[in-house]
C-alpha cells in the first residue's frame, strides 16, 4: 500500500483558513483621520474670519446706501472702556 500527499492535504486546508482571516482582516481594517487640536482652532479662526467679513459687507452695503447711522456717545463709551483696562 502506497500513500502519497498525506500531510500536504490537511496543511493545505489549514493554508486556506489563513487566506480567508487575512482577507477578512484587509476588509475590516478602516482609515482613520484625526485632527490636531491646531487644526480645529484654524477651522474655527475660519468660520470666525467668515462671520466678519458678512458683518463688514453689510456695513459697506448700509455705507453706501446712506443708512449707516453712527453714534457718537456709543463710540466715546467704548473708548473711554478700551483706555480704562489699559
Amino acid at each position: 500500500m502506497k500513500i502519497q500527499n498525506y500531510r500536504s492535504s490537511s496543511i493545505h486546508l489549514y493554508q486556506k483558513q489563513l487566506d480567508q482571516q487575512k482577507l477578512t482582516k484587509k476588509r475590516s481594517q478602516e482609515d482613520k483621520i484625526e485632527i490636531s487640536t491646531q487644526a480645529k482652532e484654524l477651522q474655527r479662526m475660519s468660520e470666525i474670519e467668515l462671520e466678519r467679513q458678512e458683518k463688514v459687507q453689510k456695513i459697506i452695503e448700509q455705507v453706501e446706501s446712506g443708512a449707516y447711522a453712527i453714534d457718537a456717545k456709543e463710540i466715546a463709551k467704548s473708548l473711554i472702556q478700551f483706555y480704562r483696562k489699559q
